[in-house]
């Protein structure tokens, strides 16, 4: 059985995608769809229409995509789809006196739906097996609808750079072992009972200022050596962990 896909209700591909125009990342975003669009979609179109695609039923179903006619792309491989939103309702009818309950359905019109995969034919001839379109009809769409965007805010989140580490241990053969935060660097040489190598960052050495003896694994300062010594016998004993720091490494010289 083929199925046509036709151009039901005339709404360009980039729809919504121009409603983000001026946001951060739009451009680079677009770029990359129109690379997706010139060099996938055709692909999509013939696998839609050769390839049989199998529903709940026995027959196979082959899409034949109208001319012209592509996703509504929000980034490659993922685009918005029109679904017919239907209410149900409950109403008491009555027959010889005797009440029931009929259900029925009422439409509210056709809305976008998703964005939800459309990197390949098979995705696609899921999402229209189970109702859904590129475009919805001309009869059965609001004026609002056609202006709604429901384009979620990832879709355009501009590109991040990851964090790059910036402590690193070279204490573990010849790869360093990097890391994002002062305190993870910190756990790492307490985990391996290893005594901390580096400068510590501007706000904890102000911090460490302030006290005549500050545990840089704990982030605790003391001002009496009695005081640091009586933290450090209990951490001791809690963990048994050789890579606290000792007395004289607590020690504060101020300059």
């Amino acid at each position: 059985m083929t199925t046509t896909v036709d151009k039901s209700l005339v709404i360009p591909w980039d729809h919504f995608l121009t409603q983000q125009a001026g946001k951060a990342g739009y451009e680079n975003l677009r770029e990359h769809i129109e690379v997706f669009r010139h060099t996938e979609w055709p692909n999509i179109i013939r696998d839609l229409a050769r390839q049989p695609h199998w529903g709940p039923g026995q027959e196979p179903t082959y899409w034949e995509i109208a001319d012209g006619l592509e996703p509504h792309w929000v980034s490659p491989g993922k685009a918005l789809y029109w679904q017919e939103r239907q209410v149900r309702e409950r109403r008491i009818i009555r027959t010889d006196g005797i009440p029931s309950v009929e259900i029925t359905w009422r439409s509210e019109g056709w809305h976008p739906a998703g964005p939800f995969p459309a990197n390949n034919a098979g995705q696609i001839a899921h999402y229209l097996a189970k109702g859904l379109r590129l475009r919805p009809p001309e009869q059965g769409v609001t004026a609002e609808a056609r202006l709604e965007a429901a384009i979620p805010s990832e879709g355009f989140a501009p590109e991040k750079e990851e964090p790059k580490p910036q402590f690193f241990c070279e204490r573990h053969g010849l790869k360093p072992r990097g890391f994002l935060t002062w305190k993870g660097y910190i756990k790492h040489c307490y985990t391996f009972k290893e005594r901390p190598t580096l400068m510590p960052p501007d706000e904890v050495a102000q911090r460490a200022a302030k006290f005549q003896y500050f545990c840089m694994i704990h982030d605790k300062g003391f001002n009496h050596a009695r005081h640091a010594q009586q933290h450090l016998t209990a951490e001791v004993r809690r963990n048994k962990n050789g890579g606290h720091p000792t007395i004289e490494e607590m020690k504060i010289q101020n300059n």
